[in-house]
């Protein structure tokens, strides 16, 4: 269980669902590497990057302190 001050809200997950987000997560980064490999210009890939990577390294440590209950980052 842990306090989503966003909403407001308490959030109750099991360990099985930190996990599925954990592996989600891994899934779409591995989907955004690959997708380097599509024949578009360097700007466009490192604009998407740009844009997408800092949300899912941010989802990531959030799920490393859901898993582990420790934040290292602070």
């Amino acid at each position: 269980m842990f306090y989503n001050a966003c909403y407001g809200q308490l959030i109750f997950k099991t360990m099985e669902d930190k996990f599925e987000k954990l592996g989600q997560l891994i899934d779409l980064i591995d989907s955004l590497a690959h997708g380097l490999n599509i024949p578009m210009s360097a700007e466009f890939h490192i604009q998407q990057l740009k844009t997408i990577l800092p949300e899912k390294v941010k989802e990531l440590k959030g799920s490393f302190v859901e898993i582990t209950g420790e934040n290292p980052w602070d």
